[in-house]
């Protein structure tokens, strides 16, 4: 994107209005002191084709991950996943499980970490435009979590995501195919409407 952005023009580099929708503060200001003391040459048109197909290319494919092939792994996740997708939806579930490595990297994981999984970071120059909720990640904004009371969400993630690195073991082991391990009740205890949210804490 940076390359697209810039071309083979480093006075580009001075504008920093294009550089801050794909760059923080910090980085652009290594890009514009590197292009003001360098000593390299322009690339030819031919070269300048070939990158910017490559760069088209790459970016295809990181729209192909985020959209097909999540949406592919998403439709797979009943067989999968089918605990973990019950407690959480296969959605949440497939990015859950694609940013841990797999579904043996997942069980593996402390429920500290899962509860992070998705998580965004501010950016050290003090210009983030980052939600203010830091350590929320995907499950924090499930489907499961988000209809809860504000006082008890992160309760509720953290709880989630306990009950996820259970739910990963079993279908890593292929275990309990049909998704009943561990969630005949799950949802329709942790859901909100049925009362028996906070009642029901001493049962997990």
């Amino acid at each position: 994107m940076l390359f697209l952005t810039l071309g083979n023009s480093l006075d580009k580099c001075k504008n920093n209005e294009n550089l801050q929708q794909i760059l923080t503060n910090a980085t652009i200001m290594v890009v514009s002191v590197t292009a003001s003391t360098t000593q390299g040459q322009q690339l030819t048109e031919e070269e300048l084709e070939r990158i910017e197909e490559a760069c088209d290319m790459s970016l295809e494919l990181n729209q192909s991950k985020h959209c097909m092939i999540y949406e592919y792994v998403e439709s797979r996740m009943s067989f999968i996943a089918p605990n973990l997708s019950i407690i959480v939806g296969a959605s949440t579930a497939a990015k859950v499980m694609s940013i841990a490595g797999g579904l043996t990297n997942l069980s593996k994981m402390p429920t500290c970490n899962i509860m992070l999984l998705g998580a965004q970071s501010k950016s050290l120059s003090g210009f983030s435009s980052t939600s203010v909720l830091p350590h929320t990640g995907y499950i924090y904004h499930s489907d499961i979590v988000q209809p809860l009371p504000p006082d008890l969400q992160r309760k509720a993630a953290r709880l989630v995501a306990a009950k996820c690195t259970l739910a990963a073991q079993v279908d890593s082991f292929h275990e309990s195919p049909e998704g009943k391990a561990h969630t005949h009740y799950f949802r329709e205890w942790v859901c909100p409407g049925t009362g028996q949210w906070t009642k029901s804490w001493g049962q997990w």
